[in-house]
């Protein structure tokens, strides 16, 4: 009959539950988190010989923005552009620009990359009076 010392099997039953656990750890995974477009919508009057304009904000790029004027109350063309705000913060330096009326497909795509931009709509002269307007800015 062998026989052990009780502190040495103590030990013995230790180191074998050592290796087990009732909360087993589960494996790791990595995700990757991917953010959909922004849509922003800008809505206003446009004034007879007039102009306003919209900033937002790009946050990952490149990409690219759709301009939509979704919403117009006459059925005269309207300018329509989009580029970069002026330093002052007042206005917009436009690099793209079209002649619009209201519609559901955008008027305007471009590629983009991270940055301040802006969206401007005017008057070209055709305007017989005050319009209200919505414009669907989707941008990265």
């Amino acid at each position: 009959m062998v026989r052990m010392n009780p502190a040495l099997a103590v030990l013995v039953v230790a180191s074998f539950g050592a290796g087990c656990s009732n909360n087993p750890t589960a494996p790791s995974t990595s995700t990757t988190t991917t953010t959909g477009p922004t849509t922003e919508t800008f809505s206003s009057v446009l004034t007879v010989n007039g102009g306003t304009s919209h900033a937002f904000k790009v946050s990952s790029g490149p990409g690219i923005v759709s301009v939509t004027l979704t919403n117009l109350s006459t059925s005269v063309r309207v300018g329509l552009g989009v580029g970069i705000p002026n330093a002052n913060g007042a206005g917009c330096n436009l690099n793209t620009t079209v002649d619009a009326t209201a519609s559901s497909t955008a008027q305007i795509t471009a590629n983009i990359d991270i940055g301040i931009y802006c969206v401007k709509l005017y008057d070209t002269g055709k305007l017989g009076g005050d319009v209200s307007f919505a414009v669907r800015i989707v941008h990265p």
